[in-house]
């Protein structure tokens, strides 16, 4: 995993960034609309407004991003979830998304989380190379998606 250093930075993303956060994902969440079409149903999404967007930022370029939901979205109280973690396609398989989804399991340990539920729609290869576990039992939240408990994340706090 690359280092932070002062050229690469964590921080909240912001709301003149969406554009670019979205289109992270474009290649493989695009579902055959144009980017137009694409950007406008991101835009429209309500449960965007629900979390708050993590970027991972190199030399003054996003190359990484995530959201995080402290609440709402059927989460079991005291648990968070990580969902829409992208990486543009010239910058993936560095560690970007890695560094970010470390953040938050750092962050989730600090603030006494119970759980911590990762939205993959990739091998579950990768859950595992960041030491997560599937839940025996993952929960349904009210979107077209199922979120994965860290078990073992949780199980080492």
């Amino acid at each position: 995993m690359p280092p932070v250093t002062a050229t690469t930075q964590i921080r909240a993303g912001r709301a003149d960034e969406l554009n670019a956060i979205f289109m992270m994902g474009f290649d493989t969440w695009h579902g055959g609309m144009s980017e137009r079409e694409y950007l406008d149903t991101c835009l429209a999404s309500p449960k965007y407004p629900q979390g708050d967007w993590l970027v991972l930022a190199r030399g003054g370029v996003l190359v990484s991003s995530l959201i995080v939901y402290r609440q709402g979205l059927g989460l079991p109280a005291g648990c968070w979830g990580i969902g829409s973690v992208a990486t543009p396609p010239e910058q993936r398989r560095q560690g970007y998304a890695a560094m970010l989804v470390q953040q938050v399991i750092a962050e989730a340990k600090r603030d006494n989380i119970r759980g911590l539920y990762l939205f993959s729609g990739i091998d579950p290869g990768y859950s595992r190379s960041l030491a997560l576990s599937r839940s025996p039992r993952p929960i349904r939240v009210r979107m077209r998606c199922a979120w994965h408990c860290a078990a073992g994340i949780a199980k080492s706090w």
